[in-house]
């Protein structure tokens, strides 16, 4: 599971529901904020590199 934010407020939301800091992206002026990964500026870098190496979830439908 990864999330993304942009303020201080996300970092610590995604905390209490248990995403590790690894896997939080924050970007703006926050981004690396309490050990949080930084999106940089270019997100078309982000995306190819972080975004498309992830395995596709494989989520059941009812």
């Amino acid at each position: 599971m990864r999330a993304y934010g942009n303020a201080q407020t996300d970092i610590q939301a995604y905390a209490d529901a248990g995403i590790s800091k690894q896997q939080t992206y924050i970007l703006g002026k926050y981004a690396g904020d309490d050990n949080t990964q930084t999106v940089g500026d270019d997100y078309t870098h982000h995306f190819t590199t972080v975004v498309t190496a992830t395995q596709e979830a494989k989520c059941k439908q009812k």
